[in-house]
């Protein structure tokens, strides 16, 4: 018989045994607190931290395209944000100068990332006083072409979802592009583009300069939206008494009438 002091041989299974609870824990514990740091930090990149975090990418991504410049963020991801005071200068890039004073944009972020390609996400999307001057190369005519990619024979079975932009309020206002081709220059001066969500709009150029053309100044046109259409009517200016109207519209999925 053995004393009563005596130790026993199933004393250290029981202690393992009451280890294993503690070690679970421990590590539900790391993984709580991994996780919760890791959403920490995605609010903070997505929220206070946004604006830094998404000029530097952009200034990275315009140093990798030839361009030199700086500008100013606005705002979270969550919901929406602003560019203000964009200036940049191209030195090795068809980009030759872009001056903006601001890009806002508002939108539903849920359908953004669930649904991108739907295009029902936009809310607001406004530009305000841009002057843009590109100088684009000719391309080699001669150079081999690349191989696209195959178009479907078959119909789409859905309208294109261009259409559900006109579900947001759009607002461009004062846009000057310059482009040089070659010996060629063309030029679009205070360019401006009204769309109300789900009223009629507005469009207005105050100038168009085509190599070889008479330019034409101080255009505008009313923009009526309908199902699956929209339509460009009431046109006045210079130069183009002529004509009456014009309408864009998606008769069927795929079936486009101009």
């Amino acid at each position: 018989m053995l004393p009563d002091n005596a130790p026993t041989t199933q004393a250290p299974a029981a202690a393992n045994h009451r280890k294993t609870p503690k070690r679970l824990k421990h590590a539900l514990l790391l993984t709580g607190a991994l996780l919760g740091l890791s959403l920490l930090l995605v609010l903070i990149i997505a929220g206070p931290a946004f604006p830094a975090a998404a000029r530097l990418a952009a200034l990275r991504a315009a140093a990798s395209q030839g361009i030199e410049g700086d500008l100013k963020v606005e705002g979270s991801l969550f919901s929406g944000f602003s560019i203000r005071e964009i200036e940049f200068e191209g030195k090795d890039s068809p980009l030759v100068s872009l001056s903006l004073k601001s890009v806002e944009v508002s939108y539903d972020l849920p359908s953004l990332i669930t649904a991108a390609a739907d295009l029902n996400w936009l809310h607001l999307l406004k530009v305000e006083e841009a002057v843009v001057e590109l100088n684009i190369p000719i391309v080699d005519e001669t150079a081999e072409a690349k191989p696209g990619k195959a178009r479907r024979d078959s119909a789409p079975d859905a309208f294109n979802p261009i259409w559900n932009l006109l579900n947001s309020e759009i607002g461009i206002e004062e846009i000057s592009v310059a482009a040089r081709v070659g010996g060629d220059r063309y030029e679009i001066g205070s360019f401006s583009l009204r769309l109300p969500q789900g009223k009629a709009g507005a469009l207005e150029i105050g100038s168009i300069a085509l190599p070889g053309k008479e330019p034409l100044s101080e255009l505008s046109a009313r923009l009526e939206q309908g199902d699956h259409r929209l339509t460009i009517d009431q046109f006045s200016g210079k130069t183009i008494e002529s004509l009456k109207f014009l309408r864009l519209s998606e008769k069927t999925p795929g079936e486009w009438l101009v």
